[in-house]
């Protein structure tokens, strides 16, 4: 997948533009049961990968993952469900910033045939409010 990146917040506050970089994303099956994804682009010019687990927890009857970055040192945990009437898939996610603070969030995915778009929430130190850091624009790649 090529990957068009918008990032809206940074480690400071607002980006004004917000920066925009391009990524790649690879994904395979392990099995019949999780998706193995691997994200490599860039931000502000220094190399950037990740690390993705998706599967579906029978027990919980929830999706569930984790996300490992060349970023942050800890671990992002995210569970949710698929509406398959929008194709949208919304996952809560709670995990450590990197500067050690509690994180959570929500990430939600809207689904097309060759396109996605992923665009990640992240609450606001100290509070449940949400605010819109990243959206990712997806397409396959050729």
């Amino acid at each position: 997948w090529d990957a068009a990146v918008t990032m809206f917040m940074g480690p400071t506050g607002p980006y004004d533009p917000p920066h925009k970089s391009k990524a790649n994303e690879s994904n395979r099956m392990l099995g019949d049961l999780w998706i193995v994804s691997d994200f490599s682009g860039t931000f502000e010019g220094i190399p950037f990968t990740g690390h993705a687990q998706i599967g579906y927890d029978a027990a919980r009857k929830k999706y569930v993952g984790t996300w490992i970055d060349s970023f942050n040192p800890n671990v992002t945990h995210m569970m949710g469900t698929y509406d398959p009437a929008t194709r949208t898939m919304t996952y809560e996610t709670k995990g450590v910033a990197p500067d050690g603070s509690p994180s959570k969030g929500k990430n939600v995915v809207v689904y097309g045939d060759d396109s996605r778009v992923m665009t990640m929430h992240v609450a606001a130190p100290g509070t449940d409010q949400l605010i819109k850091v990243m959206e990712v624009v997806y397409t396959r790649a050729k």
